[in-house]
């Protein structure tokens, strides 16, 4: 299936690819603090990034619908950052919160393959991951530590407001809105596959995901061992990046507005010649 690709959607497409690129320059020739709390936080500064690249992919594939399952993923992992730059001690809550999730599914796996001689080694590879995961979680819950939720990860410190209110609209919008989902994908009475994002909501995308990765370069000074005016000219690169995404978005959201408005004076001037 053939995605088209409107000059406008080029136009932001490519300002993604530069803030992908200046941004994965950055970390790639960063040196890297040696702790386990410094080691998260680069690995979710490096998951962000790569989750820029994701949506820009997925903004030229038919699967460009899911890009904003991509972008609340990131807004949660910025969330995590913002946490561990605040408070390193949110580590525990990250490790228990991966702990408890490891034992979950060793136990499920342990119990639907109980009955099934074929399965013997891997079940005894699960008993032991189980058994080290709860040596992991009676640690930590002895120490009174809790585990991590999506609201804890949202409502992380100076994580932008903007930015929260994208995710919970992103996360309402993905199935549970029935409108949105219409439009995505039944037109003119027929399903519609791949083409599903206008392009106004496509150069939102990809703003979106440039937005999550420069707040994430922000906070790379706290562990990364990379020059402070580095980071800063990479921050104020994809700034003009999203300056040129918003530019796209606002543009094409008026074509569209003018559209929208021409429909419905053709479709009065039509009442009026019935009449």
């Amino acid at each position: 299936m053939t995605i088209q690709i409107e000059p406008s959607l080029a136009t932001a497409l490519a300002s993604a690819r530069r803030a992908h690129q200046a941004a994965a320059t950055l970390i790639g020739g960063a040196g890297l603090k040696r702790d386990p709390v410094a080691i998260t936080q680069a690995c979710l500064l490096a998951t962000i990034v790569d989750g820029l690249a994701a949506v820009i992919a997925l903004i030229t594939s038919p699967g460009q619908a899911h890009a904003d399952t991509v972008n609340r993923s990131l807004i949660e992992a910025l969330g995590d950052l913002h946490h561990l730059c605040a408070d390193p001690g949110f580590y525990d809550q990250l490790k228990l919160t991966s702990a408890l999730r490891q034992k979950a599914a060793a136990q499920s796996f342990i119990e639907r393959r109980l009955n099934d001689p074929a399965t013997i080694l891997q079940q005894g590879l699960a008993m032991r991951e189980a058994r080290e995961q709860s040596k992991i979680i009676d640690e930590l819950e002895a120490k009174g530590v809790k585990p991590v939720g999506p609201s804890i990860r949202i409502e992380a410190p100076e994580l932008s407001e903007d930015l929260v209110g994208v995710y919970s609209l992103h996360s309402f919008a993905a199935h549970h809105d029935l409108t949105a989902l219409s439009k995505r994908h039944f037109r003119g009475e027929h399903l519609v596959f791949g083409n599903t994002l206008s392009t106004a909501n496509a150069a939102n995308s990809l703003r979106v995901a440039v937005v999550t990765t420069a707040n994430a370069l922000m906070k790379a000074e706290d562990f990364l061992s990379v020059e402070s005016q580095r980071i800063w000219e990479t921050v104020g690169a994809l700034h003009a990046e999203i300056e040129a995404l918003a530019g796209v978005f606002d543009s094409e959201t008026a074509a569209e507005r003018k559209r929208l408005e021409a429909e419905v004076a053709r479709g009065k001037g039509s009442a009026k010649g019935v009449a």
